[in-house]
């Protein structure tokens, strides 16, 4: 763990950081093979990022974003999409099943007389 002032915190000060703590372990920057990180300007941007310096010092480095923060993103964008009917739909049908233990047994009852997977009531 490194410390980090509050002038420390951009792109240019994130990464003299790391390169010292890097020379420092006497590992070379040209034997770092690959980067992820999360996808916030400071770390991946395209203009002053710490990616772009660490790939002005090495330009072999493989460079992913966080797959997790873009699904994230991807699901965001995807829900702002559902008409607020459908949502609202998803919410009262939750809220009708989850609130009564009778309600979950005749929902039960009803997919095995359709011979449908037992599904849970998951909160949208």
């Amino acid at each position: 763990m490194i410390k980090i002032n509050a002038d420390e915190g951009t792109a240019k000060g994130l990464y003299s950081l790391f390169k010292k703590c890097v020379i420092s372990n006497q590992v070379k920057i040209t034997n770092i093979v690959g980067y992820c990180s999360d996808n916030a300007s400071v770390m991946m941007g395209n203009n002053e990022s710490f990616k772009t310096y660490l790939l002005k010092d090495n330009p072999n480095i493989i460079v992913n974003g966080c797959i997790c923060h873009s699904a994230h993103l991807v699901a965001v964008t995807a829900a702002e999409k559902i008409p607020s009917n459908v949502e609202a739909l998803l919410q009262n049908l939750y809220s009708y099943f989850s609130r009564s233990p009778k309600r979950q047994c005749v929902l039960e009852e009803l997919q095995e007389n359709l011979q449908k997977v037992k599904i849970k009531n998951f909160k949208p």
